[in-house]
């Protein structure tokens, strides 16, 4: 695999997740509702937890407004 290929990033993608969140003004409750899932699920994904499911990874870029999976799993947060 070259440098220039995407790799998975559970800390990135924890991140990215938690600032999405934080933009639209949600708790992890209420992420867990409009994605469908678990609150602890939520906060799995937001501790950079393995075995996310790509229907998860899914379900939470839809939820905060993704244009693609992409988007939540490879690029970076802001920084802060």
């Amino acid at each position: 695999m070259s440098e220039k290929e995407l790799r998975y990033d559970g800390e990135r993608m924890a991140r990215r997740v938690k600032s999405l969140r934080a933009d639209l003004g949600w708790d992890q409750e209420k992420l867990a509702e409009e994605a469908g899932v678990s609150k602890d699920t939520v906060c799995s994904v937001e501790c950079g937890r393995r075995g996310v499911t790509l229907n998860t990874i899914v379900a939470l870029a839809d939820a905060l407004g993704c244009e693609s999976v992409d988007e939540l799993v490879f690029r970076s947060a802001p920084a802060a």
